[in-house]
């Protein structure tokens, strides 16, 4: 592993579900197939990291329930702050990502309770009991009915404010505590400096903290404004574990807050919060743009039209309502993350710890690359390339700032989570895909600087061994520890997202030289044992382990997971394994022994798909004449691998990257970063209709698609026949009609297909 093991991943009503009609879009809006609540669940390297707080789409801030089971509650089951089976709210916070498999953020906690204002400096007294038939979530809107005290709190937000809603009993000692020290189960807080301002009745200040990907020491600074609707009685603070009566200032390692109330029966208090990673007045600006009056319903509209706007860019029909309300909570959760770091003003704090004004563009962070490069931004590219676009541009200003294109950016820091070059990919695939308006020569210039390296800063580690990846055409494992296998394969699938955007931009010399590049996975292939195996400098093979356990020299994996990792040369990958019939024969023993271990509870040693290195697989039998295979495969893991509960994905949601594979195959296609292709399936729809940002419409229906009609028969494309298990974008782009033909038995269509 590099940073994580990417482990430590309620059901809506029965009512929802049988009112999805075959058509959505004639059965009401989108955002109520939305289930939040799918990847809150599962169990070992099964969670889903996912949490069902509001949010608006790619927003900056995000509040919601931050839960416990105890004080033993494992930290890797919390990266998202919430997880399902948990019986207790510690807080409601307002900063996490979505899916990742790394304890972070959860900061500036907000409480509703009763009680004793000086015992609210130890949060077991202010933790309360929930159940779930009590607890509601929905884009932009989540609520919960606290125990303890008989408190309904409702949280909805926009992109850079929330708003809380707490309903009371009748109280005289109403609390609304502020722990501004709240942070995700295993963050370190280093200090706190608040004020409350009686006349204003609000409460502002900043919080450091480290924690997970965001950074050590200094830690990372949020500032924050919160505001009270409802003038309260009485405030006092607390510094670490000491409560001051009356005191309206605090600073030290940890504190916070308590506002006292006297409430009447259903007395509703209100509270706006809004962060900044610039100043007070920032947060204050913010709040002021994104949330100016005191309108909960609102903002929660605003809020679901915003992602109702979205989701209707591929409207579904037919399949199971389940699957439905998979499809749309996937998309949903497609669109969390990369997180909005613009400010009001289109202020920013830089990668240089200086403020800039984005001209142009909104900046973004969290970015996921080693996931996401694979399924969640070709979505992007396809579905919302605006969005897709200020995340390219905000990887340049990254570069401008921190002096590299960043691999894992977390807040305002180059994490170096995970291995390789992703950016390169994500870049690539857009710019092939008519995504133009950046500065393409800039971006070319900042891949190729990478990719040859070496790289000078510290912060940044760059391609891992990059100089010997040129010496050799290959990492050695004697001169590197860690994942030197891995690091070869990934470093050479991105040297061909380069040649293709050089060949693009007609740098012939470039692209004949990333080309021959990126064949050097085949330099680690072992023909004694069939796999990928580290090698050392003088050019032996280590001695290999067991093909099914984890090993230094593979990133998150085994050497079956890796095996397959070769996409952008399938062909030589074929050739390697032994041709066509033993390629076929290797991958039907690889998915046949998945089929008999899922155990999400531990890693999968065969097909994983809570991972991201193989999550392609399926679709490598069509380079050997197999479409069938392919069919049979992506239907097993749409059924097998997805549900509509929390426990609904395989494993870490990784910013989208398993819900993007769900919304790409359940329709039936599958991207391949780079390739500017769409590879054909088996969809579970009837029609899945995509409404691109060009005005365009792109179709795709399947007849007599059923659970065993799993087969394509035939296929056509604006009418033509379609002889290939494939669409290229441009097709897509231009608006067409893909039909395709399904039976319950394995066909000859595309089977002799000219896969270059």
């Amino acid at each position: 592993m590099k940073y994580t093991s990417k482990v430590f991943a309620g059901l809506f009503l029965a009512a929802l579900v049988l009112a999805a009609a075959s058509s959505p879009a004639r059965a009401g809006r989108l955002v109520d197939l939305v289930n939040p609540f799918i990847t809150t669940g599962g169990d070992g390297f099964g969670v889903g990291s996912g949490y069902p707080g509001p949010a608006a789409p790619f927003g900056m801030i995000h509040p919601g329930p931050d839960t416990t089971d105890g004080d033993q509650a494992p930290p890797f089951y919390h990266c998202a702050g919430y997880y399902y089976k948990d019986k207790h709210i510690r807080a409601f916070s307002h900063t996490r990502i979505h899916g990742i498999g790394v304890t972070a953020l959860s900061n500036l906690g907000i409480m509703p309770t009763r009680g004793n204002p000086a015992d609210m400096v130890d949060e077991k007294n202010y933790r309360a009991a929930f159940s779930k038939k009590n607890e509601e979530a929905h884009p932009g809107y989540y609520s919960v009915l606290l125990d303890d005290t008989g408190i309904r709190a409702e949280l909805t937000t926009g992109e850079m404010a929330a708003h809380h809603r707490y309903t009371f009993p009748a109280a005289d000692d109403a609390l609304v505590v502020i722990n501004a020290g709240h942070v995700a189960l295993g963050g370190e807080m280093y200090e706190v400096d608040l004020v409350v301002d009686e006349a204003k009745q609000d409460v502002s200040g900043s919080l450091r903290f480290k924690g997970g990907l965001t950074g050590g020491d200094p830690g990372l600074k949020i500032y924050f404004i919160i505001t009270s609707r409802t003038p309260f009685k009485t405030a006092g603070t607390w510094v670490d574990d000491k409560f001051a009566a009356g005191a309206i200032t605090a600073a030290g390692t940890t504190g916070g807050a308590v506002l006292s109330f006297n409430t009447n029966e259903n007395e509703q208090l209100e509270f706006h919060v809004a962060i900044s990673y610039i100043s007070v007045e920032q947060a204050r600006a913010n709040l002021a743009a994104d949330a100016p009056e005191w309108d909960f319903d609102g903002l929660r509209k605003r809020t679901e039209d915003q992602w109702e706007s979205l989701l209707e860019r591929i409207r579904v029909a037919g399949g199971s309502p389940k699957h439905q309300v998979i499809f749309y909570s996937g998309l949903y959760h497609s669109m969390l993350a990369p997180t909005l770091m613009s400010e009001a003003g289109g202020r920013y704090m830089g990668f240089d710890g200086k403020v800039h004004t984005a001209d142009g563009f909104r900046f973004y962070s969290d970015m996921s690359l080693w996931d996401t490069f694979r399924t969640l931004h070709p979505l992007l590219v396809l579905l919302a390339p605006e969005y897709q676009r200020d995340f390219i541009v905000s990887m340049l200003a990254m570069a401008e700032q921190g002096g590299y294109l960043p691999k894992w950016p977390a807040r305002l820091n180059y994490s170096n989570c995970m291995v390789s070059s992703p950016a390169d990919s994500v870049i690539a695939d857009s710019y092939l895909k008519g995504i133009m308006d950046f500065d393409v020569e800039r971006a070319y210039e900042e891949m190729k600087e990478v990719a040859m390296g070496p790289t000078h800063d510290s912060r940044y580690g760059g391609r891992e061994g990059i100089e010997d990846y040129m010496k050799y055409g290959y990492i050695p494992a004697d001169l590197h520890s860690g994942s030197s296998v891995s690091e070869t394969l990934e470093h050479a699938f991105h040297d061909f997202a380069i040649a293709q955007m050089a060949k693009a931009l007609g740098k012939d010399d470039d692209y004949k030289f990333f080309m021959e590049r990126s064949k050097t996975y085949k330099t680690l292939f072992n023909p004694e044992t069939g796999f990928f195996d580290g090698r050392n400098s003088d050019g032996t093979f280590i001695k290999p382990g067991e093909a099914t356990a984890w090993q230094d020299v593979y990133t998150e994996g085994t050497a079956w997971n890796w095996l397959w990792y070769a996409p952008q040369d399938v062909p030589g990958l074929i050739e390697l394994l032994g041709g066509r019939d033993a390629f076929v024969e290797r991958l039907d023993f690889f998915f046949q022994k998945s089929h008999r271990e899922p155990d999400t509870m531990m890693p999968d040693k065969y097909y994983w798909h809570g991972n991201e290195p193989d999550i392609h697989a399926a679709y490598l039998y069509l380079w050997a004449g197999r479409p069938d295979r392919t069919q049979e495969e992506v239907r097993w893991i749409l059924q097998k691998k997805y549900d509509d509960t929390p426990a609904g994905v395989d494993g870490n949601d990784d910013a989208g990257t398993l819900s993007s594979w769900f919304v790409f195959s359940s329709m039936g296609l599958f991207p391949i970063p780079a390739m500017s292709r769409y590879f054909i399936g088996s969809p579970i729809f009837e029609k899945s209709e995509i409404q691109l940002r060009n005005g365009n419409t792109f179709t795709v229906i399947a007849n007599n698609v059923s659970p065993k009609n799993k087969y394509v028969q035939s296929a056509t494309l604006n009418g033509a026949p379609l002889n290939v298990p494939y669409i290229t974008h441009e097709a897509v782009a231009q608006g067409a009609t893909l039909i395709l033909e399904l039976g319950p038995e394995p066909s000859k269509w595309a089977a002799d297909a000219d896969m270059d």
